[in-house]
């Protein structure tokens, strides 16, 4: 209980820390001065990204995209970690990765009046990622380099935004684009992941860097989005499958490489 406690303490001290920078100091040294407290940033590679209920309705015969993935970019994470004992690593995490769909295409149609027409369509999609997480480590064996299993719970945030340029060879189309989404997305998340700390000489009590880390983790986030809410409102009759909400980017693996730094030896 007391170790919870102790806990407890360290996530407020996080928002402390922001704050006041001189107060916050003077209490890491009183409560950390017997634990041990890690850094750690890194850069990741988010890959098999999945998003198939999306791109069936982006694809489909209303839209007709094009693209059949988004384009992602490198997943950038930092982490306060707290020995809680050999065996057991607390921590709180977090992440930021941008995923994009840049499609330009143009359609033939055929008009209510039988006037062939062309529709050159620009779409614009951008969804931000950023995970937070409380962690739970465990380290089975003992050695300089360790291997070590964990899961996080938390949430992700991140706006989405989707702009889409319409051009028209059809006097009063309905179909005009615009700004169809553009919110700020907070979404329960789960992680879990495995990985290896390949340790420093910790025998140097002068060492501040700690470890180089390997690690491979999925996560999960429950991002169910009404994304098609506007766009439907420019068919004549809306389609059904844009009544629904849709999951964007729910599920992805990160192969990953971060460095951890001893705080107490700053």
């Amino acid at each position: 209980m007391k170790k919870i406690l102790h806990f407890i303490i360290i996530l407020f001290i996080f928002q402390l820390f922001f704050q006041n920078n001189a107060n916050s100091q003077l209490v890491l040294d009183s409560v950390f001065k017997k634990e041990k407290v890690l850094f750690e940033v890194g850069i990741a590679t988010p890959i098999a990204i999945t998003s198939k209920e999306f791109f069936d309705k982006y694809q489909s015969q209303y839209l007709k995209g094009t693209k059949s993935q988004f384009k992602t970019g490198i997943q950038f994470h930092g982490a306060f970690k707290w020995l809680y004992s050999d065996y057991y690593t607390f921590g709180i995490s977090a992440d930021f990765f941008q995923s994009k769909i840049q499609d330009v295409y143009t359609l033939q149609y055929i008009s209510s009046r039988d006037i062939p027409y062309n529709r050159t369509y620009l779409q614009s999609i951008i969804v931000n990622t950023i995970p937070v997480f409380i962690t739970c480590e465990i380290t089975p064996v003992i050695s300089q380099f360790k291997s070590y299993c964990g899961f996080g719970i938390g949430a992700s945030t991140g706006y989405i935004t989707w702009w889409e340029e319409v051009h028209s060879d059809l006097y009063d189309d309905i179909r005009i684009g615009g700004k169809h989404i553009d919110d700020n997305i907070i979404a329960p998340a789960v992680k879990a992941y495995v990985g290896v700390q390949l340790g420093f000489d910790d025998k140097k009590m002068q060492n501040v860097v700690n470890s180089f880390i390997l690690e491979v983790s999925t996560t999960y986030i429950h991002r169910n989005v009404d994304f098609f809410g506007k766009v439907k409102e420019q068919f004549d009759a809306p389609p059904e499958i844009f009544n629904e909400n849709t999951f964007i980017l729910p599920f992805y693996i990160s192969i990953a490489a971060y460095v951890s730094f001893n705080l107490d030896r700053l």
